[in-house]
């Protein structure tokens, strides 16, 4: 239950121009934060640190690492590193503070950080606070409902928790209206705008979410999420060079901001291939456990005929998750050009007994592999099976097989 700084991940508070040294921080903040996700907690620590040495006042890095070591029950480290961050962002990291202080039994420091924390914009609803086993020690001291009796949300924050109500129950035109209530009593604040054009752009409607993206933008020049969101629509419509070029703004105006998926394959469409590439395996490095992306960068590099490169991808993705059919077919392709006709023959008949996509094709290639690997051995045990494989892959609608079976399957 304990509040993770996850969404600092896509905050944008930062927005000047930044060295070289600076922007290697912010990339190692990120892949930090990837290994954070994938539950290495000492791995992100080591990476944590390796950002907070590299800039010193990074203070996302300080509330994860924090986060970090609260995962691993390292309570007065990550509660040293809450308090750097509340220096270098008010508050943010107090709720966290008092989640740390209460598994200590440190029962009057938790509750001065958890009513200072609501006081904060970075308040919790009191439902998740009572729901929050962290807090069991607080829970027979009398404060614990003098706290919870409390009403801490402004007007506005009513309306925005009505919003996401809605938005839970798929009431989207509902959260829509709520959006509207919530802008007419504070303009100045850019969550109800967000959370409307998001809405817009799930419900398809692309050009009332441009038109609320836009207001980000007239309100400050600066919102990489104005940016971002627009980006984020034309991508989703295949116009990949508006998307790249919003893209590129946003990460100007926000150095956290890191979307190498979408850009490495907007330049792929647009056919800067090498570009492309380079950004997708930035994403992969951010993201070790994005067992999908992983593939997919391997198969277009497959595709570039980059096989060696190709094959570290596929196996990467093969470790990670070997219940995709695709990444044993792809890296059955590797081992045919190869010429490694038993690791091939492994790889589709893997593909075969998964009953997934491409059993056809795996059929007829399997068979091809064993018609290649007789030619060389001429060895007859090595082509055992291969009528069979053919005609299979004909039943399947490989039209490929219908000569084999024809000429050699009679």
């Amino acid at each position: 239950n304990f509040i993770s700084m996850k969404n600092i991940f896509f905050s944008a508070f930062l927005f000047f121009a930044f060295s070289s040294i600076g922007q290697n921080a912010y990339f190692t903040y990120n892949k930090a934060y990837g290994v954070y996700l994938s539950g290495n907690y000492e791995g992100a620590i080591t990476l944590f640190t390796q950002a907070i040495n590299e800039k010193a006042d990074l203070a996302d890095a300080f509330a994860n690492r924090g986060v970090s070591y609260y995962k691993l029950a390292k309570y007065e480290n990550a509660i040293s590193d809450f308090i750097k961050d509340n220096e270098l962002m008010k508050n943010r990291s107090t709720y966290n503070l008092a989640c740390c202080y209460a598994l200590q039994g440190k029962i009057d420091e938790a509750f001065k950080a958890l009513e200072q924390s609501q006081t904060s914009e970075f308040k919790q609803l009191n439902s998740y606070i009572e729901k929050d086993t962290d807090f069991e020690k607080l829970k027979s001291d009398p404060r614990w409902k003098t706290l919870l009796a409390k009403d801490f949300n402004t007007p506005y924050d009513k309306v925005m928790i009505e919003v996401n109500e809605k938005y839970t129950a798929k009431d989207y035109e509902g959260a829509i209206m709520s959006c509207d209530k919530a802008i007419e009593i504070n303009k100045t604040d850019k969550r109800a705008i967000v959370s409307k054009a998001y809405i817009y752009s799930l419900l398809n409607k692309d050009d009332e979410a441009i038109a609320e993206y836009n207001k980000l933008l007239l309100n400050d020049v600066n919102d990489y999420e104005g940016y971002s969101g627009k980006a984020d629509i034309y991508y989703k419509q295949k116009k990949y060079s508006d998307a790249l070029s919003l893209y590129e703004t946003a990460t100007s105006k926000n150095p956290y901001f890191m979307p190498f998926y979408q850009t490495g394959m907007s330049k792929y469409a647009l056919g800067k291939k090498d570009d492309g590439i380079s950004d997708l395996k930035k994403h992969c490095e951010l993201n070790p456990t994005d067992d999908i992306t992983i593939y997919s960068c391997g198969r277009l590099m497959y595709d570039m005929q980059r096989d060696n490169e190709a094959r570290t991808y596929v196996e990467k993705a093969i470790e990670l998750n070997k219940t995709i059919p695709e990444y044993f077919l792809l890296r059955a392709y590797l081992n045919q050009v190869s010429k490694n006709w038993n690791e091939a023959i492994s790889d589709y008949s893997k593909v075969i007994s998964m009953n997934g996509n491409g059993v056809g094709e795996s059929y007829y290639k399997r068979a091809i592999c064993k018609g290649e690997k007789f030619a060389k051995t001429n060895d007859p045990a090595d082509k055992s099976g291969f009528c069979d494989d053919m005609k299979s892959a004909k039943e399947l609608g490989i039209n490929e097989a219908i000569q084999y079976v024809n000429e050699l399957c009679k």
